[in-house]
């Protein structure tokens, strides 16, 4: 069957840069256009926006029932105001997690005939299309079919198998009308199953394909699922718990292989249809209560533990739709909340309302607003330690609830505004910020009527926004710290954790700075770190590392990592500690605790003047690092050469040498010496400090650019062909600075222990590589 998609594959593609385009088509001899914007890779931009979608009905129900009432209070299609509302937040990504379509809507569903099964899924889908395809067409979208797509109450997928009961699992329509309705939404991404030997990937069973993958943009890793496809069905599963599935083994080996490919990515996360857990306690128009759903993803419980466990790995958190109900989630898998974060958001429209209000365990709306946060246990069968929801539940397998977003409905309240059965059933959707520099995420739940531009219109869902870190989607407690990994002049390195009694992943991240504590949970394993840098083509290893318990509280390390800057760039503050309640920088920067890192963190800073910033742990011990501040390029011309110089690019451009001592004028710029005396030279020296171990020590002016200078240790055996060495096969170390030096930028000494030397004919030495080479 013809899902009437047309796809265009560009080979090699320039994402560097926008790249307007118009699609055309004709029809009865004439030409129809439609244009849009292919964006550049947002690589540039330190705070990526996620908009997170689903459940979207056009109408309340009624129109099918015939009642003729076609007004906006009873058809909500087109969502003008959601689409307007969303449109203000500035994405960067569009997500669409399922039922973008409703089979019964606007009229009931059609699957009489193949013919009119076709054509009834297309016009709906285009419903669809007109709401979304002015964001869709400048913005990298998402869309994935879940149960109402495929014209199912529940799918249960049992890896494509056929079925005329959905309970029993499989696909109810048939297997070239499912892959019509893959096409239609799904074609557009990454090739499926990206990590599977065999390609193109494998179909499942009647043929259906898959379209699971990853995606990365704006250096944020998207791996992409269908949660759906493989779930075992609720009524007659074997009793082998191995025979119960959640995800497919492919998936899982798929995730396993993304959890370790960072090429590109800052953070990762999971999209997909539904949260992994069972999260509402009422249901229905009549919220009914009820703890027995195993369409929610709680069961099978094994396989929920398991999936998280998986996720916890590249420290991802979980984006999906689905149930109606927006929850924030922290979930436990041998323990409470030690796994990661998952974010249902709001239906943009819904007729199946859910409510989270375990205090409230009978059917019926209630005018009691209960407490609803904490820790809970729910599996999907109703079955509980104690038989009903319990706040104080240590049960490993929990979940701890941050957020809710109860419809109005249920407590017998109302917002008075029309139609009120939209906006009093908690419709609305999900603004996820991903800040790449601290690796922090923010998730924000916003109701349909609350227009982002004028707070006077409302604000966000109760208990919104909150912000996590990465890290925190690895909520297990340490029992103990592996050496600190300082990789020096290699920055941004992805460190994989491995267990060397059993060789499995404990984790794997790509971490912002160059200084690394790694955790570990069991003191007595030991450990072998993989270390690779950029796209990961080079991976070094240190092995049969011992774990060490965290000692009293100590600030190992605090420095600028640029400590000269040009006024109005910024400098990254780095510190190492142990032991902290309470960490603070004066000078108007505050709290850092939350900025840390098993102990390790860093903050931008941009004073204006030299400033002296002071590092305060828990109140008692302190540690200060200095930031020196430069004039911009254009002063410091303007005080080296005359008007008319600088209109001679011989002499005063940025590959001119006036003075004649072998630095140009960007050199010299960059380690703030003069450039018309041949006695003022940028410095950097080496010294033979030892022979037994062979020691060196280089003491360097520390460049304007050393954001994006990359020093490092070179190595030769002819003078002529100079190969790098790794910051890991030898010892570094910084033994002093100089921030006051009679000329010029900021002094370090450096002192780097060699390994055994092989031959008389080698040589060392330092180098700056600047941005200009």
């Amino acid at each position: 069957l013809s899902s009437y998609t047309a796809t265009f594959e560009i080979p090699s593609w320039n994402d560097t840069r926008k790249t307007d385009y118009r699609v055309g088509v004709q029809v009865d001899g004439e030409t129809y256009y439609w244009e849009g914007t292919i964006r550049k890779d947002p690589v540039d931009k330190n705070e990526i926006v996620v908009i997170n979608t689903s459940c979207q009905r056009i109408s309340d129900g009624s129109v099918e029932a015939d009642t003729m009432d076609w007004s906006p209070v009873k058809v909500w299609h087109p969502h003008l105001q959601t689409y307007d509302h969303i449109a203000k937040h500035g994405g960067d990504v569009l997500l669409a997690l399922g039922d973008q379509i409703y089979e019964g809507q606007p009229t009931s569903k059609d699957t009489s005939s193949n013919f009119n099964r076709h054509y009834d899924y297309l016009y709906k889908w285009f419903f669809w299309m007109l709401q979304t395809r002015d964001l869709a067409k400048d913005m990298p979208t998402i869309a994935i079919p879940d149960d109402h797509d495929v014209y199912q109450g529940n799918l249960w997928g049992e890896g494509g198998i056929a079925t005329n009961n959905q309970t029993t699992g499989g696909y109810e329509q048939p297997p070239s009308w499912v892959r019509l309705v893959e096409r239609c939404q799904t074609r557009h991404m990454p090739l499926p199953d990206p990590y599977n030997t065999t390609q193109p990937a494998p179909l499942i069973a009647q043929g259906i394909g898959v379209y699971f993958t990853g995606m990365t943009y704006g250096e944020v890793g998207f791996a992409i699922l269908e949660d759906r496809k493989f779930k075992t069905g609720p009524n007659g599963f074997p009793v082998d718990l191995n025979q119960q599935f959640l995800l497919g083994d492919r998936q899982k080996d798929f995730l396993k292989g993304w959890n370790t490919d960072w090429d590109g990515q800052k953070i990762k996360c999971v999209v997909s249809q539904s949260p992994f857990g069972m999260l509402h306690t009422h249901a229905a128009s009549g919220y009914n209560f009820g703890l027995n759903d195993r369409d929610a993803h709680g069961w099978p419980q094994h396989r929920r533990q398991e999936v998280w466990e998986i996720l916890r790995q590249s420290r991802s958190f979980q984006l999906a739709g689905d149930q109606h109900l927006s929850t924030l989630v922290h979930h436990g898998v041998d323990g409470p909340a030690d796994a990661g974060y998952s974010f249902a958001s709001p239906a943009i429209s819904n007729f199946f309302p859910r409510v989270w209000d375990p205090v409230h365990n009978s059917g019926g709306r209630t005018a009691t607003v209960s407490p609803y946060k904490g820790d809970f246990y729910l599996d999907g069968n109703g079955t509980l330690p104690t038989g009903q929801p319990n706040i104080t539940s240590n049960h490993p397998g929990h979940i701890r609830i941050v957020s809710a977003a109860n419809p109005l409905e249920y407590y017998d309240q109302t917002r008075n505004i029309d139609p009120v059965n939209l906006h009093d059933r908690g419709a609305g959707y999900g603004i996820i910020r991903i800040k790449k520099d601290t690796r922090q995420i923010t998730f924000e739940c916003w109701p349909v009527h609350a227009d982002p531009e004028f707070p006077q219109t409302g604000s966000q869902f109760p208990d919104w926004p909150v912000t996590i870190h990465q890290a925190e989607n690895d909520g297990r407690s340490p029992t103990g710290f592996l050496p600190v990994i300082e990789t020096h002049w290699k920055s941004a390195p992805v460190l994989a954790v491995y267990s060397e009694s059993n060789s499995e992943l404990l984790y794997a991240m790509r971490f912002a700075g160059n200084l690394i504590r790694l955790p570990v949970y069991d003191n007595n394993d030991s450990y072998r770190v993989e270390i690779s840098y950029g796209n990961g083509a080079n991976v070094e290893s240190l092995e049969a590392l011992s774990p060490i318990s965290e000692g009293p509280a100590a600030i190992h390390s605090f420095s600028a990592l640029q400590p000269s800057i040009i006024s109005g760039e910024a400098a990254i503050l780095q510190w190492n500690v142990e032991g902290a309640t309470n960490l603070t920088i004066d000078n108007g920067i505050g709290q850092v605790t939350n900025l840390s890192i098993n102990g390790v963190g860093h903050v931008a800073v941009s004073p204006l003047s030299d400033t002296t910033y002071t590092l305060m742990l828990n109140g008692t011990l302190s540690a200060q690092a200095t930031v020196r501040v430069f004039p911009t390029k254009a002063v410091w011309l303007g005080n080296n050469f005359s008007t008319a110089e600088l209109q001679n690019e011989a002499i005063s451009g940025n590959d001119a040498d006036p003075d004649g001592d072998g630095f140009t004028n960007e050199k010299e710029f960059n380690f703030q010496t003069n450039p018309r005396s041949v006695q003022s030279t940028p410095l950097i020296n080496t010294d033979v400090v030892s022979t037994d171990p062979y020691t060196l020590e280089f003491t360097s002016a520390v460049p304007l650019q050393s954001g994006q200078a990359i020093p490092k240790i070179e190595f030769s055996s002819d003078l002529e062909n100079w190969s790098p060495l790794s910051p890991l096969a030898v010892g570094v170390e910084e033994v002093s600075r100089n921030n006051n030096p009679s000329e010029g930028t900021t002094q370090v000494t450096i002192r780097v222990s060699l390994p055994e030397i092989e031959s008389q004919a080698e040589f060392f030495r330092g180098v700056w590589q600047l941005d200009q080479g």
